[in-house]
């Protein structure tokens, strides 16, 4: 798997910044159909995130 697609609803700010700290690019923005809500779609480079991840996780352990 090379990305993935993640969505959360644009009013959920927390999601969209942790989809975002994960190298999310947003794509688009569409409406669900059963509530009105705006839906927000990011694509996410899998090994962009997991090596942004690994050097996070390098940085605190030599705190």
């Amino acid at each position: 798997m090379e990305k993935v697609l993640i969505t959360c609803y644009k009013d959920n700010i927390a999601s969209a910044k942790s989809i975002q700290g994960s190298c999310g690019i947003l794509e688009n923005e569409v409406i669900d159909q059963e509530n009105g809500k705006v839906i927000q779609r990011y694509w996410v480079d899998v090994a962009e995130a997991l090596e942004k991840g690994q050097n996070k996780y390098q940085s605190k352990k030599q705190i």
